[in-house]
């Protein structure tokens, strides 16, 4: 008997017992019309929210069709990412000429997928051919499982909690939507970089605020496996898995994929760059140092807190760089790299200097409504540890433990920044290991892990890719090689002999 067969035997006696039981309820205890029509409207906001995902792998794989990736792996997950993107910048560009409205931001989605067929297609053909391949150990399998179904839940409900979100990453393209257009508003926050407002506008446009809140969840999703993606080829396969579930372990992550924020977003951005930079440590293949200024880009275009990422990989560039003795050689490399940085991040400046005359409102020199009344809230003490030697020194147990020894002042952002008992209960583990001569060095792997710490409180320490490369690269090197495909037969990652 075929595979197909099999299948049938299996799939055919479940479709006869649901639809039994579907026509026994029917009958016996009919669904009202309010829960029935609840039901479809959760199903269009999850289209919708997936549309946009699939809309944006189309385009992404559009645009960087001549890039060398070596695997699918790598070609879905910086797809999405560079589509997305652009198709954030377009909604900037219709907003500000007087597009931002249900029919033009719906008119211009359903054009790109009718333009894009053939890409939608087969972005969809190759997410599938990579969920097929993914096959993490069974209790690993329902810790994930479960965890993505309480994080999805959350995701559906009234963003009702979610304090940022009501105040502007949702607010803002609400606003927006009833106006018509992108205009200028007295609420600083409006002004931070907006890639992922945009998108939560298109999403709102499209269906409503469920469907935008959705797609932060999927950036969860997508960033988990950015994060499996840097585990597979630069560590070993065992670390794999283990280094999403200490990922998923951190409490900030699954209440964050339910909330419409943009932190989970910063981090796929980050990975995405710290990965393409560690490719280019591999070979010093220019292509992937551009792409991670790109990558580094797009993630300031989500916060700017995310400036040190740019700086910071420059830094490895001019280090790595002065240690071959190739530093005047690689010098238009480094440009090349700064300028796509500035310029796929120059969108969100260009409006804030076009709206309210200060590019990196409202620092530095204020701007529209910016008065001395704005500027002491902004300024005054009390909004971070600073220099607090006593602060500085109980932070492990604040954020890993949500403990305050010694007192201090909480505000409503710290049960979404912490960052669970593990990574602190694993140190030991983690300097043990490390003395093992032949073992795997975990570091990396933990590191990987602990990319999951973001903006504010604790949620600002999301941003830990930068130091990832030169992790990567020790762990790599204490590492036993493993030749070999890491996923067999579906190419999501080849990574060579020496690739540990």
């Amino acid at each position: 008997m075929g595979d197909w067969r099999k299948h049938l035997a299996i799939i055919m006696p479940l479709v006869w017992l649901m639809g039994v039981f579907l026509l026994f309820y029917a009958v016996q205890k009919p669904v009202p019309a309010g829960q029935a029509l609840a039901v479809v409207r959760t199903g269009l906001d999850l289209a919708a929210a997936l549309f946009i995902f699939v809309l944006g792998a189309a385009l992404g794989r559009r645009l960087l069709a001549r890039f060398p990736f070596q695997t699918e792996g790598e070609r879905w997950l910086f797809g999405v990412g560079v589509g997305l993107a652009a198709l954030s910048i377009a909604t900037l560009v219709l907003g500000l000429a007087g597009g931002f409205s249900h029919l033009t931001l719906s008119a211009m989605a359903a054009l790109l997928s009718l333009l894009m067929l053939p890409a939608l297609y087969s972005a969809l053909r190759a997410a599938a051919t990579i969920l097929r391949s993914l096959r993490p150990p069974l209790p690993l399998r329902l810790y994930f499982a479960i965890s993505l179904a309480l994080s999805l839940l959350l995701a559906l409900a009234p963003p009702s909690t979610a304090f940022d979100a009501l105040l502007y990453h949702l607010a803002g393209p609400k606003l927006y939507l009833e106006a018509g257009r992108i205009y200028a508003i007295d609420n600083p926050p409006l002004y931070f970089p907006s890639l992922v407002e945009m998108l939560f506008g298109l999403a709102m446009a499209i269906r409503g605020d469920i469907a935008a809140q959705l797609l932060h969840y999927g950036y969860g999703t997508l960033s988990a496996g950015a994060a499996y993606l840097i585990a597979s080829r630069f560590l070993s396969p065992q670390s794999r898995w283990w280094a999403l579930a200490l990922l998923w372990s951190m409490p900030m992550f699954p209440l964050l994929m339910g909330w419409a924020y943009v932190d989970l977003a910063l981090l796929f951005y980050e990975l995405l760059a710290a990965y393409a930079f560690l490719r280019w440590l591999e070979d010093e293949s220019r292509p992937w140092l551009l792409l991670s200024g790109a990558c580094a880009g797009l993630a300031m275009g989500v916060k700017y807190t995310a400036f040190v990422l740019p700086l910071a990989l420059l830094g490895l560039w001019a280090w790595h760089a002065l240690r071959r003795g190739r530093f005047q050689a690689r010098l238009v490399e480094g440009i090349l790299f700064c300028v796509l940085a500035l310029g796929v991040a120059a969108p969100w400046f260009l409006r804030n200097g076009w709206l309210v005359g200060n590019p990196i409102y409202p620092f530095l020199w204020g701007g529209k409504f910016w008065d001395s009344w704005l500027a002491h809230w902004y300024e005054q003490p009390g909004t971070g540890v600073g220099l607090d030697l006593a602060s500085l020194l109980r932070l492990p147990l604040s954020i890993t433990l949500g403990v305050d020894l010694w007192g201090g002042a909480r505000d409503e952002t710290f049960y979404d920044g912490r960052t669970g008992p593990l990574l602190l209960a694993l140190l030991p583990v983690l300097l043990i290991a490390r003395r093992i001569p032949g073992r795997a060095n975990p570091d990396g792997a933990c590191r990987a892990a602990e990319l999951g710490s973001a903006d504010p409180g604790q949620r600002v320490r999301l941003p830990q890719p930068p130091a990832l490369p030169l992790r990567l690269r020790g762990a790599r090197r204490i590492s036993a090689p493993r030749p070999g495909p890491s996923l067999c037969g579906h190419g999501i990652h080849q990574h060579p002999a020496s690739g540990g």
